[in-house]
C-alpha cells in the first residue's frame, strides 16, 4: 500500500463533495470506518458480513484508481487513448442471492477518452462489455492476488462479454492499479 492519505483520496473521490461531505459518511468515524474496510485484519473478515462489506469497498476504490489512473498515469492515459466510447461494468454475484437483488458492481465510463467511475444508481443499465466475478469470496482473493486470474477465467469463475477491446484495454488498467495500492 502506498500510503493512507493515497488510498484514502481515492477512495473519497466517489463522495459528492468530496472531504467536505464527508460528515454524511460519519465524519472521523466514517474515515475509520473506510480504512477498517479497505485494510482489513484476519478477525475482522472472519465476519461474513463485514468481509462482503469490505469486498464491495474494494471493488469501488479499485473502479476509482482505474479511472484516475486512465486520466493522470502515463502509461493510464496511453491506454485510454486507445478506448472508444463505452461503458465496461465489473461485478460481483452474490450467492445465494435474493430474487431481485443486483450484483454488487462498478463500472467505468470512457468518453473522448477520459474515463470516469460510475457507482450504484449512476451505472447505465446498457454496458459495452462485462467483467463478472462469480462470488465474493473469488472477488476478494483476485483483489488481494492470492488467486490466479487466468486459471479464474478457464473454470469459468470470472465471465467475460461484450466487447473485447474494452475488457482488454480495462484489464491493463486494472494491472496499474497494484502500481499505486500494492
Amino acid at each position: 500500500m502506498k500510503s493512507i492519505s493515497t488510498l484514502l483520496r481515492i477512495y473519497l473521490s466517489g463522495i459528492p463533495g468530496g472531504l467536505g461531505d464527508l460528515k454524511r459518511y460519519g465524519g472521523k468515524k466514517g474515515i475509520g470506518e473506510i480504512l477498517r474496510c479497505l485494510m482489513p485484519s484476519d478477525t475482522d473478515l472472519s465476519d461474513e458480513a463485514f468481509f462482503n462489506k469490505s469486498t464491495t469497498m474494494t471493488l469501488y476504490m479499485i473502479a476509482r484508481a482505474m479511472a484516475q489512473i486512465a486520466n493522470s498515469d502515463p502509461v493510464g492515459k496511453f491506454t485510454a487513448g486507445n478506448i472508444a466510447d463505452g461503458v465496461v461494468l465489473i461485478g460481483i454475484n452474490r450467492e445465494p442471492r435474493e430474487p431481485r437483488e443486483q450484483p454488487v458492481a462498478a463500472a467505468i465510463s470512457f468518453v473522448n477518452h477520459h474515463a470516469t467511475a460510475l457507482i450504484g444508481d449512476k451505472i447505465p443499465a446498457d454496458v459495452h462489455a462485462k467483467m463478472e466475478f462469480a462470488n465474493m469470496k473469488l472477488a476478494h482473493a483476485l483483489f488481494t492476488g492470492s488467486t490466479n486470474a487466468l486459471a479464474c477465467v478457464g473454470r469459468g469463475d470470472i465471465r467475460m462479454s461484450g466487447n473485447a477491446g474494452l475488457l482488454d484495454n480495462v484489464n491493463r488498467l486494472l494491472d496499474r492499479v497494484s502500481e499505486y495500492l500494492g
